[in-house]
């Protein structure tokens, strides 16, 4: 088995956004001997022990990185978010932007897998929307486009729902049946890793066969026609 880079660790814990603090008490990292758990994982960071198996598991579960990037040979290029229209606040915090980077990257993987099962079928359909509007055409151009492409009833979208106001499923449908695959997601899998809707309330995945907008369904349900239609 290789060696584990110690820089890949400390990116791991960086960038799931944990104080070394914070990332020992997670780990079950003890105070031994008169060092912290905070200081052994330090020595770990800094090549001078060796993570056993069942620590870099933890590692991988509390980093929310795949167990294999442990044995990279060096950190990897931060990724592009993209168009990030954000206004968030100086003192945000940065483990709700880590987990919001580790939700892209999952959603990033299932849109990889629908456009590649679309492709095996023969049924990847090239979407002419995509990237078919420019922020210099003005709002009015784009929203006459969404409704073209949606063929969107006004009077339809107002009446809504009672389970989902504001239209919302109706949109949804709409979106859907043209080619966009709009998900309902809040956190990574449990209550402890939901996300504030301060500092993500939906993003879009531009992608010409699977296209995929993301909505947090922890924001108040007469918000996510809004967002839904920000993000298209």
């Amino acid at each position: 088995m290789p060696s584990v880079n110690p820089d890949i660790l400390r990116w791991a814990r960086e960038t799931a956004g944990l104080s070394a603090e914070d990332a020992a008490a997670k780990l079950d990292l003890k105070d031994a001997r008169g060092v912290t758990g905070a200081e052994r994982l330090a020595a770990l960071e800094a090549g001078e022990r060796e993570p056993s198996r069942p620590l870099l598991v933890r590692m991988a579960k509390h980093y929310r990185r795949p167990l294999l990037a442990f044995y990279m040979a060096a950190p990897p290029t931060q990724a592009e978010r993209g168009e990030d229209f954000r206004t968030l606040p100086p003192e945000h915090s940065i483990a709700q932007d880590a987990l919001v980077d580790a939700l892209i990257r999952d959603v990033r993987a299932r849109q990889q897998i629908v456009r590649e099962a679309l492709e095996e079928e023969d049924a990847a359909i090239r979407l002419p929307f995509v990237g078919s509007m420019t922020m210099r055409q003005g709002a009015n151009a784009v929203l006459a486009s969404i409704v073209e492409t949606l063929n969107l009833d006004l009077e339809r979208y107002r009446r809504g729902t009672n389970r989902q106001p504001g239209g919302f499923a109706y949109l949804r449908h709409q979106a859907e049946q043209a080619g966009i695959y709009v998900l309902l997601i809040g956190n990574l899998g449990s209550h402890h890793t939901s996300l504030d809707v301060e500092t993500f309330r939906g993003f879009a995945l531009a992608d010409e066969v699977a296209p995929f907008v993301v909505v947090n369904d922890q924001d108040a349900q007469t918000a996510w026609a809004f967002t839904l239609l920000h993000e298209l």
